[in-house]
C-alpha cells in the first residue's frame, strides 16, 4: 500500500512538471515569455520533447498541431504509451528542477503571475490525470486542455495590461517627484546664490574716511575747515 501511495505522488509531482511544458504555447500567446520561458529549463525540455524514444506519444500526446485531428481522436493511452508518458514527465521534472532552473524561477518570480499559473494549470493537472487514468480520450483531453489555455490566455492577458498600466503609473511619478524635487533644487540654490552675493557685497563694502573738521579763530574771526 506504501508503495502505491509513493507511485501515486510520483504521478502527481510529473504531471505538475509536464503541465509546464503543455503550456508552453499558450505563455508564449499571454505575453509571458520573459517571465516563464525559463532559459535554464527550456534546452532541457527541448532535448526531452525531441527524443526518438518518445515518437510513438509524439502524435497523439505531444503534438499541438491539427486541432481537428486532436479533437477527433477517440482513443485512450494504451499501457505502453502510459509508460513513456510517465518516463517523458518524469524527465520533465528533472529539467524543472534542476538547480539552474529553481534558481531561475526564485530570482525572476512575480507573487501574482505565479498565482495565475499555479490556478491555471492546477485544474489542468486534474485533466493530465484523468487522460492518464484512461477516463477521458485523448480527443476530449486537447478540447478540454484548448479551453483552459484560452482561459489561461485571458487572465494573462489581463495581468500584463495590469503590470503594464502599474508601470506606467510609477514611471509618472518617479518623473514628476523629479521635477519637483529639481525645481526645489533650484530654487535653493538661488538662495543661497542671492545669500551669498549679500555676504560678499557687506564683507566688501568700502568705508568711507572720518570726516574732521578743524576751526581757527584770528583777530575776533573764527574760521572752519572740513576734511
Amino acid at each position: 500500500m506504501k508503495s502505491n501511495h509513493s507511485n501515486t505522488g510520483r504521478v502527481v509531482e510529473t504531471i505538475l512538471a509536464f503541465v509546464l511544458v503543455v503550456f508552453a504555447p499558450l505563455i508564449n500567446a499571454a505575453g509571458f515569455i520573459d517571465y516563464f520561458e525559463n532559459p535554464t529549463m527550456l534546452p532541457c525540455m527541448e532535448r526531452l520533447k525531441n527524443s526518438p524514444e518518445f515518437d510513438p506519444i509524439r502524435t497523439n500526446f505531444l503534438s499541438k498541431d491539427v486541432p481537428f485531428a486532436r479533437y477527433a481522436n477517440k482513443s485512450k493511452p494504451t499501457q505502453g504509451e502510459r509508460a513513456l508518458i510517465m518516463q517523458y514527465m518524469s524527465g520533465a521534472d528533472a529539467c524543472r528542477n534542476s538547480v539552474e532552473a529553481s534558481k531561475w524561477r526564485i530570482e525572476n518570480g512575480d507573487p501574482v503571475k505565479n498565482q495565475i499559473f499555479d490556478s491555471s494549470y492546477s485544474s489542468y493537472v486534474a485533466l493530465v490525470v484523468r487522460l492518464y487514468n484512461g477516463e477521458v480520450t485523448y480527443g476530449e483531453f486537447h478540447q478540454q486542455g484548448d479551453r483552459e489555455s484560452a482561459a489561461f490566455n485571458e487572465r494573462g492577458a489581463s495581468r500584463q495590461e495590469e503590470v503594464r498600466v502599474e508601470e506606467a503609473r510609477v514611471a509618472a511619478a518617479r518623473k514628476t517627484q523629479e521635477q519637483q524635487e529639481g525645481a526645489l533644487q533650484r530654487a535653493n540654490n538661488e538662495r543661497i546664490r542671492r545669500e551669498t552675493a549679500k555676504a560678499f557685497e557687506r564683507a566688501y563694502q568700502p568705508v568711507a574716511p572720518a570726516i574732521t573738521t578743524r576751526c581757527s579763530s584770528l583777530g575776533g574771526i573764527t574760521s572752519c575747515v572740513t576734511r
